[in-house]
């Protein structure tokens, strides 16, 4: 398979999103209370969001998208007051990530 065949997990550029319009698709019980939201939280005060949320887009409802990964960066942003998100696109709806089991880095800050 040569690389003109080759579809991409994600689109090329990021987009900002309303936070309105990011669907999570999981609950976070007491997300003050969990360690790694404060952690976040902190570095986000301080340094603003390093890594972009994941969403794709909702198939029935055209300007929504369905959060797959970045649950705990959406409450801190909502927290900070934010309105939008800078967000990765991903072409299918699958749950898994590049970040989940792997290094930690996701692909697009290594490009960074």
């Amino acid at each position: 398979m040569n690389v003109n065949e080759m579809k991409l997990g994600f689109q090329m550029r990021t987009k900002e999103i309303p936070l309105e319009a990011i669907l999570p698709i999981r609950t976070i019980k007491s997300p003050h209370n969990v360690r790694r939201y404060q952690a976040i939280l902190k570095s986000m005060r301080e340094v603003g969001m390093i890594e972009p949320l994941v969403v794709h887009p909702q198939k029935d409802k055209s300007g929504t998208f369905l959060l797959l990964d970045g649950h705990l960066r959406i409450i801190a942003l909502k927290q900070l007051g934010k309105t939008v998100a800078e967000c990765i696109i991903s072409n299918d709806d699958e749950c898994f990530t590049t970040t989940r089991g792997s290094t930690g880095c996701h692909p697009f800050n290594v490009t960074r």
